[in-house]
């Protein structure tokens, strides 16, 4: 298995192949290099794997809910991190959205019934990303009204 530090420059090799602007492929470098790096050193990390990207993104949210980074530095290092994680692994790098499960409130069996019934029928008219971006938004509708115990 490689290094943490050899997958980051597969990663940098990677990020250098793709369309993207020289500043851009400048701060995945300081992402990776900056950030990631040093964190896996100081939890004395041998390998960058789902569960170590996943401890790593969770606490680049919370210093991004601080104040201490713009959300465009968290998506930068949330993104850097996954890339280096499909590489530890040895699965093939895409540069593709991610979406990263955050905890999320479990709605009752009703919202989610209704959920899943605007889903099939928003499935005959939008892309699957256009239907996550509309469920999102339902789903949080649901947990307000749910919270405010407001049963239709």
């Amino acid at each position: 298995m490689q290094t943490i530090k050899e997958a980051v420059e597969c990663v940098l090799e990677f990020i250098q192949s793709i369309p993207l602007s020289k500043s851009s492929i400048k701060q995945y470098r300081i992402h990776l290099r900056s950030s990631i790096i040093p964190y896996c050193e100081t939890n004395r990390f041998s390998s960058f794997l789902d569960g170590e990207m996943q401890a790593y993104t969770e606490e680049q949210l919370t210093r991004y809910k601080n104040g201490e980074f713009s959300k465009s530095t968290m998506k930068h290092r949330r993104r850097a991190a996954a890339l280096l994680a499909d590489c530890m692994h040895g699965r093939k790098l895409i540069w593709a959205h991610k979406y990263f499960n955050q905890k999320t409130h479990c709605l009752c069996n009703y919202y989610e019934g209704i959920l899943a019934n605007y889903r099939t029928h928003l499935a005959q008219f939008l892309a699957p990303r256009n239907i996550r971006r509309h469920i999102g938004i339902i789903k949080q509708f649901h947990v307000f009204i749910e919270q405010n115990n407001i049963y239709l």
